[in-house]
């Protein structure tokens, strides 16, 4: 089966814009952040979109989510979130493969991690409830799971070599 897109969740940090950049590199396929084509379509930074509650930013990424699920031969990286509305998930098509980037909550819950997310607003009590909430969702979606606890070269290659198994 070929498959049509590669999409990442999992938590923020954990490296899914990332290690979802580098493989794109390796593929020669384009890259899309559901962030970022919720920014560009809404015309809003993330931070903005927040600001007018959780509930706009989650329309606003449901929106990214369809575009990019119209997408082919593409690394999706998906927000932290996005796996918490259904139609989110149904926009990528059955020939996609879901992989669930996992880092550890000590390395998300880093000074510089919380501090740059509009969710976690600094608290890093927040990344283990949003954990808690998320946990079963990602188990759910995510068709294959790589580790990104260690070097972020390591991570590449357990990634791509995931994906080359599948293509």
């Amino acid at each position: 089966m070929a498959v049509d897109n590669i999409i990442l969740i999992g938590m923020p940090g954990c490296g899914k814009t990332t290690l979802g950049r580098k493989l794109a590199d390796r593929l020669a396929w384009p890259f899309r952040d559901t962030d970022r084509v919720a920014e560009r379509l809404s015309g809003q930074s993330v931070a903005a979109l927040f600001q007018r509650g959780e509930a706009y930013f989650r329309d606003w990424e449901t929106r990214a989510c369809r575009v990019c699920g119209g997408e082919t031969h593409t690394v999706i990286a998906c927000g932290g979130g996005t796996v918490l509305r259904p139609e989110n998930m149904q926009c990528w098509s059955h020939r996609s493969v879901i992989i669930w980037i996992r880092r550890p909550l000590a390395l998300l819950a880093t000074a510089g991690q919380v501090e740059t997310r509009p969710l976690l607003q600094g608290n890093k009590e927040t990344v283990y409830s949003l954990y808690a909430q998320r946990r079963g969702l990602y188990e759910q979606y995510a068709q294959a799971t790589v580790r990104n606890d260690g070097e972020e070269e390591t991570a590449l290659q357990q990634l791509t070599a995931c994906v080359k198994n599948r293509l």
